[in-house]
């Protein structure tokens, strides 16, 4: 079938002959004055909105960069109908899409540009898949996505998805994940103290509990940084209690060394004394000398 135009109301024309490519099932016929069919916005399903590309399916964008490029500049400049025929073009395939190569940059524009109905609606359908999204090279940046443009209650179903994995220990893994550690700092920057459910509770609570592990890790020392500058005062105090009775061989690790100069950042005054006595208290081989002229130990002194 021949491409006509897109219509100011978001219907597309196409010309006698109607794309058999697509079969006559993908949209209903409607005449118009100059014998051209038209398909509705409610009718478009698996069919392709990009001009030219009417055959093509979405899950060819997983790899197709001229493809995805194409479904980019639409959703950056095109009107509100094109943007929400791309969305339904898309969820027809949008976990393979949120896990491609080249995909994975659209879902993430899909997520910016999409109506709050359109956004819940995207949200829904990944939100089952979040564990295996959250550890994907590609997915990850559409979690982290999804979390920055969702606010509140919205919020919760992704959270109680990552819940579910606190019993197995399957949670801490994924803290410890290069790529996962990145969606629960997303999760604990967007979920307000004063707004945290009980699920965001626990999952804060469970990673401050094991602030001694994760404070040397690679990417676990994240997670507690980040409780330190955005979670509760009460979390803080425990995080640096955790701290505490290793204070001087965590301020000369390569990485916990970032941790001890975020507690004395943003600890209360109290906790920043007691860190700051026990430096002082300690004798050799970790006395106070020795931890300022260390590689690391010097950055916390």
């Amino acid at each position: 079938a021949e491409w006509a135009a897109w219509t100011s109301s978001g219907v597309v024309s196409w010309k006698e002959g109607r794309g058999a490519a697509l079969g006559a099932a993908a949209y209903a016929e409607r005449q118009d004055v100059d014998g051209a069919y038209f398909i509705a916005e409610e009718d478009v399903g698996d069919w392709c909105p990009l001009p030219g590309r009417e055959a093509c399916q979405a899950g060819e964008l997983t790899d197709d960069a001229t493809l995805c490029q194409e479904a980019i500049n639409m959703l950056d400049s095109g009107s509100a109908a094109k943007r929400a025929a791309v969305l339904r073009w898309m969820l027809t395939d949008i976990k393979r899409l949120a896990l491609g190569r080249c995909s994975t940059r659209v879902v993430q524009k899909l997520i910016e540009v999409a109506d709050n109905d359109g956004r819940r609606g995207l949200t829904e359908q990944l939100t089952p898949h979040i564990a295996e999204l959250s550890v994907s090279e590609q997915a990850n940046y559409v979690v982290q996505k999804m979390i920055e443009q969702n606010v509140g209650a919205d919020l919760v179903p992704i959270v109680r998805q990552l819940h579910a994995l606190l019993p197995s220990g399957k949670l801490l893994t994924l803290g410890k994940n290069k790529c996962g550690c990145r969606i629960v700092e997303r999760l604990i920057e967007h979920c307000a103290p004063s707004q945290e459910s009980p699920e965001m509770g626990e999952i804060c609570d469970l990673f401050v509990q094991k602030t001694q592990e994760l404070c040397r890790h690679q990417y676990g020392n994240f997670l507690t940084k980040h409780i330190l500058e955005h979670g509760t005062p009460e979390r803080r105090a425990a995080i640096a209690g955790q701290l505490l009775p290793l204070i001087s061989q965590l301020a000369t690790h390569r990485t916990a060394s970032h941790v001890v100069q975020q507690a004395l950042q943003h600890c209360d005054q109290e906790d920043k004394l007691e860190i700051v006595q026990r430096l002082l208290e300690t004798g050799k081989p970790l006395s106070l000398e020795q931890v300022a002229a260390s590689r690391y130990g010097s950055y916390v002194v």
